[in-house]
């Protein structure tokens, strides 16, 4: 190979650039406050504009990498000379404890006025986390970690980097325990004693800085979670190297300093409470089976069809919004009995091959015995909606307006999403029903009687959706809340518990907000709701 060879001079050239590139470099880093973390590729492949900076403690491999690509970028000329500004910023950071050590398993993401930014989560890898893209401003990162406290932090962002660090708050982890007077695990005690009980007999716990006076608000939720900090049920630990004893219903992860009043709980409704001090790490609640299925409710009811026939084989179920299936088939006078139920905001579900049940919700208390009478099935009738302009993630929410429910609770909700195709064929109850349509290019409120339908597939006419800004600044609080709009369509059901900033896209006008604290208490506040949005601050 000759010095005048083709591939020498490639070779020579290209040294040349790499010389240069390293006096760059070396300029760069210079010109930094603190001596760099390591740079290296990533899984998640940004723009060179993006490329990921990490902390050297850290193996970058092992880190999440999300580029923000729904926030605001800065235009760049494509015609100027030379080395070209950054346009986008790049968030990395760390997550410890207190003793200094990475969290390597959790949640983050971001947060910009009420907005969470929907590419803007990702996975913690070793405890560090890097968000790319980013248009200079201010952000909260928000937490969602097992076992310790959340965190809403605020940073401000600024161009190419910025490096923030998050070190989680002190807590305090309570083990909650219940047991019969033999030492016997209460669960399977009971479960032993009454099998129909099924799942009803699922506990929780939540603490709060004083004993409550009564149970929470009726909820809808299967996961109810209300007061301070967070709880980690048994079921989540049953795979681990080390699970938890039997008699553990789960674990209390609490803030430091204070005593706290610990409610055992089903659902929403309060079995015990007792007084837990700072350090302890163990509560144990002695009760009988009996005390516990005293608290489960039992509901009845008749089926039959619009001539008054009994319908006989239709399954019916009362289920919270995070359950479905079940229950008991009606026998040859259509009636059937539900027991063992656990309380809460239910909604009735029937199946029947032909007919339609009206959906309805309940709320169904503590140690109630309730007898709906009959419900009467009909004949569903057929509406086709095309609803492929709500875009890919768009939705449909569907209310009964005609129906009266025993408890004065509002009808059971009913939702479609057009990931089940654009064009749909929903099978409504008879009467006049609420719809809300909701997509990225705006919102639709409307009602539908089925008495009068327009021609079919029905078409939806989006309009801009207004910003209704929800802000809790309260960790220790309980809210449930509940916004009408003013045709009387409820338009948002929410219980909100602790830190809590996001938006809710509604039509413009009128609203009312329902707010039901922990002990049952109601206040109501008027909403104007304009294009340029409202704010709602809870409690």
């Amino acid at each position: 190979m000759t010095p005048n060879s083709p591939l020498v001079r490639s070779l020579q050239l290209l040294a040349a650039a790499l010389g240069i590139t390293m006096v760059v470099l070396a300029g760069v880093w210079l010109g930094q406050d603190s001596p760099p973390p390591a740079i290296a590729p990533s899984r998640a492949t940004p723009s060179v504009a993006e490329t990921p900076v990490v902390a050297a403690s850290a193996r970058l491999e092992d880190t999440a990498v999300v580029p923000a690509a729904n926030t605001p970028l800065a235009s760049t000329a494509t015609n100027a000379p030379g080395p070209q500004a950054p346009t986008s910023a790049v968030l990395v950071g760390c997550v410890k404890r207190p003793d200094g050590s990475l969290v390597k398993q959790g949640f983050l993401w971001l947060n910009q006025d009420g907005k969470n930014l929907e590419t803007a989560q990702l996975q913690l890898g070793r405890g560090t986390f890097v968000f790319a893209g980013l248009a200079p401003g201010t952000y909260q990162i928000k937490s969602r970690i097992e076992d310790e406290l959340e965190v809403a932090v605020a940073v401000t962002v600024t161009l190419p980097r910025t490096r923030f660090d998050i070190t989680l708050p002190d807590r305090w982890q309570l083990q909650v325990n219940a047991v019969t007077a033999d030492g016997s695990p209460l669960i399977a005690a009971a479960a032993k004693a009454v099998p129909e009980s099924g799942s009803a007999l699922d506990l929780s716990a939540c603490a709060f800085r004083e004993p409550l006076s009564g149970d929470l608000p009726p909820s809808n939720l299967n996961e109810f979670k209300a007061g301070l900090g967070t709880f980690r049920d048994n079921q989540f630990f049953r795979n681990e190297t080390k699970p938890l004893p039997k008699q553990t219903i789960g674990i209390l992860t609490l803030p430091p300093g204070n005593p706290v009043s610990v409610a055992l709980t089903m659902r929403n409704v309060v079995i015990a409470q007792q007084t837990a001090t700072p350090g302890q790490t163990e509560l144990t609640f002695t009760l009988t089976v009996d005390a516990l299925l005293k608290k489960t409710a039992t509901v009845k009811l008749r089926v039959v069809d619009e001539t008054g026939a009994p319908v006989v084989g239709a399954r019916v179920a009362l289920n919270d919004a995070q359950t479905a299936g079940g229950g008991q088939p009606t026998d040859a006078e259509g009636r059937v009995t539900l027991r063992y139920l656990k309380p809460g905001r239910l909604g009735l579900e029937l199946w029947q091959k032909e007919l339609a049940a009206p959906p309805m919700q309940l709320d169904v208390l503590a140690g109630a015995d309730l007898d709906l009478g009959d419900i009467v099935m009909k004949k569903a009738i057929t509406v086709e909606m095309a609803i492929g302009n709500l875009g890919k993630r768009g939705s449909l929410r569907l209310r009964w307006l005609d129906g009266s429910n025993p408890s004065g609770a509002a009808g059971k909700a009913q939702h479609y999403s057009t990931e089940h195709g654009a064009s749909q064929k929903l099978n409504l109850y008879p009467g006049r029903h609420s719809v809300f349509a909701e997509g990225p290019a705006g919102v639709a409120l409307f009602v539908l009687d089925t008495a009068a339908l327009p021609a079919q597939p029905i078409h939806i006419d989006l309009k801009p959706a207004a910003d209704l800004r929800i802000v809790s600044r309260v960790a220790t609080s309980f809210t449930r809340i509940m916004i009408r709009h003013e045709s009387g369509a409820i338009m948002f059901e929410y219980d909100h518990n602790g830190i809590a900033d996001y938006v809710v896209n509604l039509p413009p006008g009128n609203y009312e907000a329902e707010l039901a604290d922990a002990s049952g208490a109601t206040s109501k506040r008027s909403i104007n709701l304009t294009r340029e949005g409202a704010v709602l601050t809870v409690p």
